[in-house]
């Protein structure tokens, strides 16, 4: 397992958004991968001022590797012929040992180092540009409130105003929450920033592991732009069976189905119990226990109808499009779509933002619905724009990689779509 883990590069950056502790594990993988678990445990105490060094930013992630292989190779020569297993100890013991040594205010000082890397453009040209620089001031800026230090917070984002773009300015590469611990003045609420604004607001609620994503479908009204739909990305389960009645209805599907539990409880009964399925009876094992569908769990029932599917990711314009209909009626809100702008923001930890352009899925159902544009986030803090030409395209609906997305969004907003039904 340690050893899978992703390298992340030299770059300072990368290690000053780390909190302490994942530090530590960052650079135990590093030397795991350089030394293996034994010669690393002789070599820790060699590694001890490196490692202090590394947490403070004075050293590289590369010197850090270095120096763990020459550690490893000194302790080697040290403890030949001794009995290998008289100095090794575990992983875990190794982050409490290294954790133990991390001094206080460590991760202020590697942010503010690499805030100088970055800032320093005559020797780094990895950050000459304005857009790569935008970029890192950002993840420093996390790295900053992370380490709880203010006033580095507002010495960061004095830097970040002058790369700032229209039309979203520094509401495009700083989220509000921020701006307003730093005591930094909020965007207007114009016609670029408040929809902005408020897919990003709406990607907050996302609770699911990962990336989180928000979306407004605004079109022109008479008075102004009028919000049609808005939704973000979070777990849902499938109900398949409101979209299946024809087939879960079926007294032959519902036998099949009544023997796949059967089967199902049996496995688990033989694995839990023996391999005859002997011993004391599982709760539930006349259909009220829990089945597993997926990732999630749910009750079991011995009605089809209330079967649940697994779990899935619902994103963040499909449960847009789906709000629309709920809100205006599917009439109306299919009406509607062609003369709306879908504003899609994706969250960069608790400070930026992140490139959001919609994935294949959502672009096609939106190519199949007639939104005719896509506004849409950038690390850099400027507008993507997306344009979709051709008009509306319903047939698409009923490509399985749309409909289906759309289908899990209309039973999670307890609606039926009629043209997903026919299509």
């Amino acid at each position: 397992r340690w050893a899978e883990m992703p390298d992340d590069g030299d770059c300072p950056v990368r290690l000053a958004v780390l909190s302490d502790d994942l530090l530590v594990k960052a650079l135990l993988v590093d030397a795991f991968r350089v030394a293996g678990i034994t010669a690393l445990w002789r070599a820790i105490p060699r590694l001890i001022d490196c490692f202090v060094q590394v947490s403070q930013g004075s050293m590289s992630r590369s010197g850090w590797r270095e120096e763990v292989a020459s550690a490893a190779g000194q302790a080697d020569g040290d403890q030949a012929g001794a009995d290998a297993s008289s100095s090794t100890g575990s992983m875990s013991e190794a982050i409490r040992r290294l954790s133990a040594c991390v001094p206080a205010g460590a991760h202020e000082s590697r942010v503010r180092a690499a805030l100088a890397t970055v800032m320093d453009n005559g020797q780094n040209a990895g950050f000459a540009e304005a857009d790569s620089r935008a970029a890192a001031l950002v993840q420093l800026l996390h790295g900053a409130r992370m380490a709880r230090c203010w006033s580095l917070l507002v010495e960061i984002l004095a830097l970040l105003a002058p790369l700032a773009s229209s039309p979203l300015w520094l509401a495009g590469l700083v989220q509000p929450s921020v701006l307003q611990e730093a005591g930094a003045p909020l965007p207007p609420g114009d016609s670029s920033t408040a929809p902005f604004l408020a897919a990003a607001e709406l990607a907050r609620r996302g609770t699911q592991r990962g990336s989180k994503h928000g979306c407004v479908l605004v079109r022109e009204g008479a008075t102004g732009p009028v919000v049609v739909g808005e939704g973000w990305n979070r777990e849902v389960f499938e109900k398949r069976a409101t979209r299946e009645t024809a087939v879960f209805e079926s007294p032959l599907h519902q036998t099949a189905i009544s023997e796949k539990r059967a089967a199902v409880r049996g496995r688990h009964l033989r694995g839990s119990h023996g391999a005859e399925g002997h011993g004391p009876e599982a709760p539930g094992a006349e259909g009220h226990g829990v089945e597993t569908h997926g990732t999630g769990t749910r009750p079991a029932s011995p009605s089809c109808g209330a079967l649940l599917g697994r779990k899935r990711i619902l994103h963040a314009e499909c449960a847009a499009v789906a709000n629309a209909i709920s809100r205006l009626g599917e009439e109306a809100a299919f009406d509607a779509f062609g003369s709306c702008v879908a504003w899609v923001v994706e969250l960069r930890y608790e400070t930026g933002y992140d490139d959001a352009p919609p994935c294949r899925k959502c672009n096609a159902l939106l190519r199949a619905l007639g939104v005719r544009l896509v506004q849409h986030s950038t690390r850099v803090g400027r507008l993507a724009t997306l344009s979709i030409h051709g008009g509306a395209r319903p047939q698409l609906l009923s490509v399985p990689m749309v409909g289906q997305p759309l289908g899990y969004a209309c039973d999670d907003a307890g609606i039926v779509c009629r043209r997903l039904q026919e299509a």
